[in-house]
Formats: structure tokens, sequence, C-alpha cells
């Protein structure tokens, strides 16, 4: 558990709720995790099609889904039990 999830919490039975609860929900996690590295794969896989190529948006396009795939990135990373 990352200690983000206990970051600035001064009560102490608080933090040891919110890490009893993170421990007991390692399946959801688990398939939350699968379900949201399937959404970061298949925003870099749709960020190939040629079709994007030709508007004149494409580098906004491309940088908001690196964004996105970021953001689920760092969602992951606090779910995870590492």
């Amino acid at each position: 558990m990352k200690s983000s999830w206990v970051a600035y919490i001064k009560d102490k039975d608080r933090k040891e709720e919110i890490k009893r609860s993170f421990n007991s929900s390692t399946v959801l996690r688990k398939r939350l995790i699968e379900m949201l590295l399937r959404k970061q794969r298949l925003s870099y896989e749709g960020s190939f099609f040629k079709e994007g190529y030709e508007s004149p948006n494409w580098a906004l396009m491309q940088a908001d889904s690196r964004g996105y795939e970021r953001a689920l990135q760092e969602v992951i990373s606090l779910l995870e039990d590492k």
C-alpha cells in the first residue's frame, strides 16, 4: 500500500481503518487493475489509426491520449499492493 493513502491523516484509528480496508479488498483491486490496464491498452492501440494523421490536431490528440494513459497508470499504481 502506498503511503499516499494515509498521508496527511492525523487520526491513527482512521489510518488503521484505511489500511484494513485496503488489505481486505484484494480481489476487487485486482479486478479494477485489470479493467484499467485494458482501457490503457485500448487507448494506446487506438492512437495508431492512420485517420488521425490527417487531422491538424493530431499532436494534441496524441498528447491527450498519453495524458489519459499516464493518469490510468497513476491510479493503477495506487491500487497495487507494492
